[in-house]
């Protein structure tokens, strides 16, 4: 069961503690009666307001990980779309060592529905995942956590890809032989040439965007 916005708003104005609200919503770039909704449970917080509460406070956003057993707790105005936080990590570098994926829920993230409406049509799953190193810059950094749905990609799309015993973000582009090429937006990353059917490679989802939501508009 995910946490609702009234439990939400519960744990931040805990962890906010003596501290003014007016201070810290300050530091976190937020106006403070957007804050105070959001502690009242009156407001569907965005990813990227989430982030700026989470930094504020001084925790990452482990701090709003699903742990209610509250069965009994209702939310307050509209209703968040869930969404898993996973591991393993996607290189933006050489690649993660994985032989096997298995995408490991380390928490949950509420977005506002109104953020994902657009995505709403893909197929798959949709995950978060974030980002170790910088061949995807300047578009992409470390740190950065994105949101992909699983198994949609087509050449052109930004997609997260095992290749090798490793997992990547790369641009995803099948060339008129059929040979797949996986580029960075960092030219000093040379591109990844594949054959189409070596079994080493294994396209895992298209990437939807940086959380925030910032969409992905492809390897253009």
């Amino acid at each position: 069961m995910s946490i609702t916005l009234k439990e939400l708003g519960e744990r931040i104005r805990l962890l906010r503690g003596e501290r003014s609200q007016a201070v810290i919503a300050a530091k976190a770039g937020i106006a403070q009666g957007y804050w105070s909704e959001i502690e009242r449970g009156e407001k569907v917080p965005k990813l990227d307001v989430l982030f700026k509460i989470a930094k504020a406070l001084g925790y990452d956003l482990h701090i709003f990980e699903e742990d209610s057993n509250d069965k009994n707790s209702s939310t307050i105005g509209e209703e968040p779309v869930w969404i898993d936080i996973v591991e393993p990590v996607a290189c933006a570098g050489s690649g993660n060592g994985y032989h096997e994926i298995s995408w490991k829920p380390i928490g949950q993230m509420p977005l506002s529905p109104v953020d994902v409406m657009n995505y709403s049509w893909h197929s798959g799953k949709m995950r978060i995942i974030r980002i170790e190193g910088s061949s995807m810059e300047p578009r992409y950094r470390e740190g950065d956590r994105v949101l992909f749905s699983e198994g949609d990609a087509v050449s052109g799309d930004v997609a997260i890809i095992l290749w090798d015993g490793r997992l990547y973000i790369r641009g995803y582009i099948i060339a008129p032989n059929k040979e797949i090429h996986l580029k960075a937006f960092n030219k000093e990353n040379p591109e990844i040439i594949i054959d189409p059917e070596d079994p080493r490679f294994q396209l895992l989802g298209k990437v939807l965007g940086k959380v925030g939501i910032e969409p992905d508009r492809g390897f253009w």
